[in-house]
């Protein structure tokens, strides 16, 4: 990889990385606040309705954080960009859609028909065994 792609993908992961940060403490503040404002768990309950949907963003956006970390890291490494199968090159539209991408399309999609398969087979397997029963 040359040197000025390795600054652009650099610079678009750390992007990236820092939009989900302040994402990620926006919503933990929002739930902080919250919980703070009422004392009350019934008036909790009635405007704070969103806490569950805001948990579940902050979880989001710390798996998001992770696998961008992981993604700098690789670059860091040399391995951005390569697929973790085959070793080719990952497309850069592919990193431009899912910047923490470990996998070429083409791998990718070989990986989520195994399992479905195997996810197939193993409800094959548990139905043939429930109508033993």
């Amino acid at each position: 990889m040359d040197y000025e792609r390795y600054l652009e993908l650099k610079e678009m992961l750390e992007k990236d990385l820092h939009h989900f940060q302040n994402l990620n403490r926006v919503h933990q503040g929002r739930l902080c606040v919250c919980k703070e404002k009422h004392a009350d768990d019934g008036d909790r309950a009635a405007e704070c309705s969103g806490d569950e949907v805001d948990g579940l963003l902050n979880q989001l956006y710390a798996m998001r954080i992770k696998q961008i970390e992981h993604a700098l890291e690789r670059l860091e490494r040399g391995e951005y960009g390569n697929c973790f199968d085959c070793g080719g090159e990952i497309s850069e539209r592919r990193l431009r859609a899912l910047r923490f991408a470990v996998r070429c399309r083409a791998c990718e999609e070989k990986r989520e028909a195994a399992q479905v398969a195997e996810r197939k087979d193993r409800d094959r397997r548990s139905s043939d065994l429930l109508s033993l029963g």
